[in-house]
């Protein structure tokens, strides 16, 4: 029985590893004219980084960084003393022929130059949510929190599909 359920714990992972697994290389679609850009690539690295404003196709998910604004909080929730709030506007679109999920925890990071990853200000006082279905060419705005140290730069939010639909992007934020 134990050999059994192994067996099908370990197809069933392996299946659902290979539904993530795509070719799909995001591109920066023009909304306007619907056309599909090469994006920006830092040639030292390889990977490729997007700004705000730019819209990104995935395979299943166009997404865009609308803007960033920091925000000291409320006397109902303050950030630690020294920092601050960061706010990350976000609009996606399902651009596949299914309902997709988007959770906020695991699709979304925003980490500074050293690479360490700022926490998720889960009881921020964000415009909007991103968590949760969005239907076929359906769109879903709202905010993305972290607390970060006051003023800090070299920010950029990461967005990893590739869990569920394909693909990740890097945009940077400031």
């Amino acid at each position: 029985m134990k050999k059994l359920l192994l067996f099908v714990l370990v197809l069933s992972l392996s299946a659902f590893m290979l539904v993530g697994c795509d070719d799909t290389t995001p591109t920066v679609v023009d909304t306007a004219d619907a056309e599909a850009t090469a994006p920006a690539e830092d040639t030292s690295s390889g990977v490729q980084t997007f700004q705000i404003g730019d819209t990104v196709e995935l395979k299943d998910f166009r997404v865009t960084v609308n803007s960033v604004r920091t925000d000291m909080g409320s006397d109902m929730m303050e950030p630690d003393a020294g920092n601050e709030y960061f706010y990350v506007d976000v609009t996606i679109e399902n651009i596949s022929d299914s309902e997709q999920t988007v959770s906020s925890v695991m699709m979304f990071s925003v980490r500074d130059q050293q690479g360490v990853t700022m926490d998720q200000a889960i009881f921020a006082d964000t415009k909007g949510s991103l968590d949760g279905t969005v239907l076929p060419g359906k769109m879903m705005t709202g905010e993305y929190a972290v607390e970060v140290p006051e003023g800090t730069t070299g920010l950029e939010l990461q967005f990893d599909g590739a869990f569920l639909s394909g693909g990740s992007i890097i945009i940077d934020l400031n």
